[in-house]
Order: structure tokens, then sequence, then C-alpha cells
């Protein structure tokens, strides 16, 4: 806040570092403490198309809060969703998130406001 930071940095460095066990099978997604950590697997949390730094973390009725340090942004979802329909692919909306997120802050410079 204004230039000066409140939170510790070793925080955000741990809760990202990964903790998932070197046993877990390399196509599962990968985690630091809490925070699902962008990886190049095919049950990514996060989406396949955001920078490789960039982490989330996910609540029960399918509200997010991306963090992408490439872009020096953070981007929320708020959504309160109880129950799914049978058709509902969680992961995909998720992904998706994810996706669009990026794609819109890759399309303007890192120095202009994007809202």
């Amino acid at each position: 806040m204004n230039g000066k930071q409140l939170l510790p940095r070793r925080g955000f460095e741990r809760v990202t570092s990964l903790a998932t066990p070197e046993t877990v099978p390399l196509h599962l997604p990968r985690n630091g403490y809490i925070w699902w950590l962008q990886s190049d697997t095919p049950l990514n949390q996060v989406g396949e198309r955001l920078p490789s730094n960039s982490y989330q973390i996910l609540g029960i009725t399918g509200c997010a809060c991306l963090v992408i340090p490439e872009y020096d942004a953070v981007v929320v979802r708020m959504y309160n969703q109880l129950t799914n329909t049978g058709d509902y692919d969680y992961l995909k909306d998720i992904r998706q998130f994810g996706n669009l997120a990026n794609d819109l802050l890759k399309s303007y410079s890192v120095n202009e406001p994007v809202l």
C-alpha cells in the first residue's frame, strides 16, 4: 500500500511453493499450501494458458482468487452455486475462468489499468 509491502513476502513464497508429494502422478494437478499452482498437466485447476508462476485458491461454492504475478494482477471470481446440474463441468469452468482472465490481461500492457 502506497509503495509499502504490508504482508511479508516470505508468507507468499511459502504458500505458493510446491507441496505436492513426489509420489503423486505427474498428470495430476500441483499445489502449494492450499493454493493450486499453474502446471502443465491435463487436470490442472488453473488454466493451461496462464503463465507458469500463477496460482489460485478456490472456494467451496465456485468462487476463486487467481494471482498472476507476470501481469501484477489479482482476479477474483464471485460465484455462489451450492448445487450443480449433472451436465456442469466444474474443471472446465474454473479453467475457462483462468484462461479468460489471462487472455484479457495479456491483451493489455502491464502498465495500463484494465478496469
